[in-house]
């Protein structure tokens, strides 16, 4: 019989699973508990190059910096 790993989101996953094993559909089996899940590769960090337009973030840059200047002088 082949080994699965399942991830209960809540209680009622985990009540489900145990009911299944009541019936004898599965079997649960005590174990280690991972630290991430098995076969998971490393996240790389979310690149945002490209996703806004040139115009668009030009525009929002120099919001900033008029934003900024604002906040600087009525401080």
């Amino acid at each position: 019989m082949p080994l699965m790993l399942i991830n209960a989101p809540d209680d009622g996953a985990v009540a489900a699973v145990q009911h299944l094993s009541s019936v004898q559909v599965l079997a649960v089996v005590a174990g280690p508990q991972p630290t991430k899940p098995v076969g998971a590769a490393p996240q790389k960090p979310r690149s945002w190059l490209g996703l806004l337009p040139q115009e668009a973030g030009q525009r929002m840059l120099k919001e900033v910096a008029e934003l900024r200047d604002e906040w600087e002088r009525n401080s």
